[in-house]
Order: structure tokens, then C-alpha cells, then sequence
């Protein structure tokens, strides 16, 4: 079964304790990959993420098993698969559940608990969909019918395998299948099993796969020992015995001196491995029954305790629950009577302001009306009776000045399309102002993702632009002005700047306006200008 999140990863800790684990070539580091692993999935409790706690735990239970910590590694993977259980998205765990059910199966197969073995194993195959993790498992299910010593069953469950074996990419995997699969064939007698296993070992040659090769060797000694060809037998378990030394685990070495003082024929030596094996195999038998007694006790008096804590606090709770009861009711009765009238309070207020708004709306309209429109109206009614018809085209231009006054006002206090593109809005706003003698530049409008902006800002920052192009018109006889947008988090800056006259800085009219809406969205605004010397303005939002 493959691990690719670490594997991704860049060259460092992480990686290195990975291959510690993975590839076993130097055991003196693999204690300190528990450590190492043990920190990372307490961080990652912590930081919440249940995927890669299960995940670095799953590689601590695949070192364990390697090192041959069958009941270490069981409750690591137990664990990792608790973690897995509670994450919503089964997608992003299924792939890891399924190595875990592996792990577990190949466990139970050490502790020669077969059935279960292979129920986890099934369980793995259902959540793995990749033909490579397919032929894995269902070697590893071919293991546990040799075990019963039912090779033809394990040979035919491998048999099916064999063609998509075959067409795998070189790796472990691969490798185990043929070695596995050779084996079998040798112990049902059939001609193929020296060509399966070579095809094998050549294979771990070439990955350096350490526990692999141990693997081989074994299997080919076995093989030339039961061909009755004792040098070459010798020659494998020695070559075994190497690789214990090298790995120097105690499982390995064990199984390295069987297989060594077997060839010897020792009647008495095959007697007292055979007795060893029958005494461990009940040793883990009264250990796994004893474990579930001890579970059984612990959950009994666990729930003896529940049971009579119940009755002592029955009572009390019944008379606190009457007391709570009222008191609840009162509560709520208050919160309600509350509720209803602040609700009513905020109304009022509501409706206040909005009349307050509509006042000063109405108030700063009609004095615009009266002393812009109104006076030049009057002006042009005075002069109709007392110019000659010759001053007409004159007076005619200066009606049309008046409409032009008319119209601005309209648009300053007119309604502000906010559903079309806003940054369309703000160029066709700026447009307006342009004439043959006025340049206008912008930088960044269309950079602005106004989206993310609300309604009530993008109002304040039409209406400050507004009033700038309006000032601006009115008193700066610029010819250039430029307007840079610039976003950074969540602050939006506008910097506006002119080449007009300049003007001794006075905050009354427009520029009160422009100062008031973007204190009121607790911005900052600053004004800059000397005469002679254009007109700045620095808007954060």
C-alpha cells in the first residue's frame, strides 16, 4: 500500500524519518521516528486536522509492525482509524482507511487470528481501487491460507492476480506477489516456483528492499533444502542470517537461526521449534482472552458506578429542575419584554434618522437650487428686458450654462446604479468631467474586485469622487487630473491629484462633504494644496 503524503513533501525531517520507516535500511533511526511522529500528530490535534494525525500515526504503526510490535502497532492503527471515523469528507479518508484495514489484517495474521485477518483485508480491498493496492491485499490474503497451511487455496487466490501482477511498474509490491506466489507454488509441487521467486529477488535487487530480501533468501533456501540441495540451501540462509544481523530485530534474527539449524536435521532442534511456536500461540491466545475479561470488568463496574451515582443524584435533580423551571420561565418572560422594547426603541430611531436624512438632503438641495440655479435664473430674466436682441445667442448660452448646473445637481443627488459593473459606474462618472482642455487618468479601477466591496462604501466612494470632480471643476482650472485605486487586505486607497491653481485649504462646502462621509465609515482622509501648486487628496476606506 503506497503513503504519497509525506513522499511530496521537501527534503527534510519529515522525509528522512518517512524512509527510515519505510525503507528500514537503518534501524538506529527508526526509535527516533516514533518520537518524531508522535510530535506531529499532537500537533496536528491540535491544530484540528484528523486526516494527517490518522496519517502520521499509520506510519508509527507501520514501523511498529516492522520492528515486530504486533500489539504497539494494533492500537496505533486502531486509533488512526477512531480519528478517520469522525472526518465528514469519506473521500479524503477512504484511502487511508483502507491502508489501516491492511495493517490491521496483516497484524491479526501475526497473531495468527486468520478470520479476522482476513475480514480486515476484505475491508481494504472494498476502499482501494488501484490495481496496485488490489494485487497487495490479495496477496496479503493468500498469506493467511498458507499459514492454515491450505496452499492450493492461496496459490488460486493469487493465480487470478497473475497477468495485472505482471504489468505493474517495478516495486515491492510486485516483488512480494512473486515471491509469495513462487512459494506457494513450491509447497503444491509445482515446476514454476524457482522461476517466480528469481523473478523476485531480482526485483528487491534493484529496490534494495531489505525485509524483502530477507524474504527471498528464506524462501530460496527453503526451496534448494527441500530439492535436497544442501549448498545452496546453506548459501541462502546464510545470506539471511546477514540481513538479521543488519536489521537486528529480534523476529528477524529468530527466524534467520530456525531456518539456519534446520538444515542441520536436528530431530530434537525441529521438536523444540515446533513446541516454541505451539507455547507462543497460546500465550497470545490467554493474552487476547484475558484482555477482553479485563474489558468486560472494567465496562461492568463502569457501569455499576453510572447506575448508583444515578440514584444518588435523582432527587436533587428533580427539585433542581422544578427550581430551574421557574426560574428559566421568568427569564424568558423578561427577555421577551426586553426584546420587544428595544425592538420598538430601534424602530423609532430608525425612523428618526430617516427623516433627519431626508431633512438634510432636502435643506442641502434647495440651498444649491437657490444659490447656483436661482440667482443665475434671475440674472438672465434681468437681462431679458433690458439687452438689446442681439445680446440673445449670449443669453442662450448662459441658459445652457444653467441647465448644465441643473443637471449636475440632479446626478449628485440622483440614485447610484450599484448592480452593473462598478468600475464601468466609476469611469462613466469621471467621463462626464472630461473636456477638450481636461485630461482624466485612472490607475487600478479595473484592478478592484468591487464585488467584495459593500454597497454602502461603494456609494461613499462615488459621492466622494463626485464631489472632488465638482470642486475641482469649479475652482482649479486643472488640466490633468489622475485617480489611482490600490486594495490592500480589506483597505481600499484612493489618491487623487490635480494641476490646477491650488487654493489656501478650506474644508467648507465639498470638501466638508467628502471629510464627513469617509469619517463616518471610520476612514481617513488627507487634503494637500498651496497655491500655484494642484490639489492632492489621500482617501483610505
Amino acid at each position: 500500500m503506497s503513503h504519497n503524503l509525506v513522499a511530496q513533501n521537501k527534503k527534510d525531517s519529515t522525509l528522512f524519518y518517512y524512509k527510515s520507516i519505510t525503507e528500514l535500511k537503518d534501524v538506529n533511526y527508526i526509535g527516533k521516528s516514533f518520537g518524531f511522529f508522535q510530535k506531529k500528530v499532537d500537533q496536528q490535534l491540535l491544530a484540528g486536522n484528523s486526516i494527517k494525525a490518522a496519517y502520521y500515526l499509520e506510519l508509527i504503526a507501520l514501523g511498529q509492525f516492522k520492528m515486530g510490535f504486533p500489539y504497539e502497532s494494533e492500537v496505533a492503527s486502531v486509533k488512526a482509524l477512531k480519528l478517520l471515523d469522525a472526518v465528514k469528507d469519506k473521500a479524503k479518508s477512504n484511502d487511508a482507511k483502507g491502508r489501516l484495514s491492511n495493517q490491521l489484517g496483516m497484524i491479526y495474521r501475526r497473531l495468527e487470528d486468520f478470520e479476522n485477518a482476513r475480514r480486515y483485508y476484505n475491508q481494504a480491498s472494498e476502499l482501494n481501487k488501484e490495481t496496485k493496492d488490489k494485487i497487495a491485499i490479495i496477496t496479503n490474503i493468500g498469506n493467511t491460507y498458507a499459514d492454515e497451511n491450505n496452499f492450493n487455496k492461496a496459490t488460486q487466490t493469487l493465480l487470478s492476480y497473475y497477468d495485472d501482477a505482471t504489468s505493474l511498474e517495478n516495486s515491492e509490491i510486485k516483488a512480494t506477489y512473486f515471491d509469495n506466489f513462487g512459494y506457494f507454488n513450491l509447497k503444491i509441487k509445482n515446476n514454476r516456483a524457482l522461476k517466480e521467486m528469481e523473478k523476485a529477488l531480482k526485483l528487491r535487487l534493484e529496490l534494495g528492499d531489505l525485509s524483502g530480501l530477507f524474504s527471498s533468501y528464506r524462501h530460496l533456501s527453503l526451496f534448494y533444502s527441500d530439492k535436497g540441495n544442501r549448498t545452496k540451501a546453506r548459501y541462502f540462509a546464510n545470506k539471511v542470517k546477514s540481513l538479521s544481523d543488519s536489521i537486528q530485530t529480534p523476529a528477524y534474527q529468530l527466524e534467520a537461526l530456525a531456518l539456519k539449524l534446520n538444515l542441520e536435521n536436528n530431530s530434537d532442534f525441529k521438536k523444540y521449534i515446533d513446541l516454541n511456536k505451539q507455547l507462543i500461540s497460546e500465550k497470545q491466545l490467554r493474552e487476547n482472552k484475558f484482555a477482553a475479561i479485563k474489558y468486560n470488568l472494567s465496562r461492568n463496574e463502569q457501569l455499576l458506578e453510572e447506575n448508583e451515582t444515578k440514584l444518588l443524584v435523582s432527587e436533587f435533580e428533580k427539585e433542581k429542575e422544578i427550581t430551574y423551571k421557574w426560574l428559566y420561565l421568568t427569564l424568558w418572560v423578561l427577555v421577551i419584554i426586553l426584546s420587544i422594547l428595544i425592538f420598538i426603541a430601534l424602530k423609532s430611531k430608525h425612523r428618526e434618522d430617516r427623516v433627519r436624512e431626508v431633512y438634510v438632503t432636502e435643506k442641502r438641495i434647495s440651498k444649491k437650487v437657490h444659490d447656483e440655479v436661482a440667482n443665475d435664473v434671475y440674472q438672465v430674466m434681468t437681462r431679458l428686458q433690458y439687452e438689446e436682441s442681439s445680446e440673445k445667442e449670449e443669453l442662450l448660452d448662459e441658459l445652457e450654462h444653467i441647465y448644465n448646473k441643473t443637471r449636475d445637481i440632479s446626478r449628485e443627488s440622483g440614485t447610484i446604479d450599484l448592480e452593473t459593473n462598478f468600475s464601468f459606474v466609476l469611469n462613466d462618472l469621471l467621463l462626464v468631467y472630461e473636456t477638450e482642455g481636461l485630461v482624466i487618468i485612472t490607475r487600478g479601477l479595473m484592478d478592484i474586485n468591487w464585488d467584495t466591496i459593500s454597497e454602502i462604501k461603494k456609494t461613499t466612494i462615488y459621492r466622494v469622487l463626485q464631489e472632488l470632480m465638482t470642486n475641482m471643476k469649479k475652482h482649479s482650472e486643472a488640466t490633468l487630473v489622475s485617480i489611482s485605486f490600490k486594495k490592500n487586505k480589506n483597505i481600499l486607497e484612493i489618491n487623487y491629484m490635480d494641476n490646477g491653481v491650488g487654493a489656501e485649504l478650506n474644508r467648507l462646502g465639498g470638501l466638508e462633504n467628502v471629510e464627513t462621509r469617509i469619517h463616518a465609515l471610520k476612514g481617513t482622509v488627507i487634503f494637500s494644496t498651496k497655491i500655484g501648486n494642484g490639489f492632492k487628496v489621500n482617501a483610505r476606506i
